[in-house]
């Protein structure tokens, strides 16, 4: 049997400020990313999304709820589940996150729980969404440089479909 660990060492990550680390996690929560504080590190990542008003909202509570951060819930076994330093502009990635109302569009919940009952719910339910998305793009100048995020839940119904 081959010894990976003697050919392939784990090579050290870069991150700000030239630190190194092992662990992704701990890069960025020490360090930040490798580029911050220089003329090319984003300050802000805007955010937009497609979804329905239910889980939009819900996506919005949890961006809010986790912005100061997350304790690991694990005191014993740090290594597997450390504390998440949260979206706060000073610590971890360094830079902000932000949401606008018309970075928004919304699919009716009535729209996609009728793509759930057709044969086919999934294919649907993606044409549907890249459309609301292509549609966002297309409407909204000062969406430029926005990250999308499709915040969308299936039935378990049509989620154990789709898995068979």
């Amino acid at each position: 049997m081959i010894d990976v660990d003697r050919i392939f060492e784990e090579p050290l990550l870069e991150f700000g400020r030239r630190e190194t680390s092992y662990d992704i996690r701990e890069g960025v929560l020490y360090s930040g990313p490798v580029d911050i504080g220089t003329a090319r590190a984003k300050t802000a990542i805007k955010l937009g999304f497609v979804g329905t008003p239910k889980t939009i909202a819900a996506f919005t509570d949890w961006m809010e709820k986790r912005s100061g951060g997350v304790t690991g819930d694990d005191p014993l076994n740090r290594n597997f589940n450390p504390d998440f330093p949260g979206l706060d502009p000073s610590i971890g990635f360094g830079c902000s996150f932000l949401t606008d109302p018309t970075w928004v569009n919304e699919i009716a919940e009535s729209e996609l729980k009728s793509l759930e009952e057709k044969p086919g719910a999934i294919p649907c339910t993606r044409r549907n969404l890249r459309s609301a998305y292509s549609r966002a793009l297309r409407t909204n100048v000062s969406s430029a440089g926005c990250c999308y995020l499709l915040a969308f839940s299936l039935s378990s119904k049509t989620r154990q479909t789709s898995i068979l």
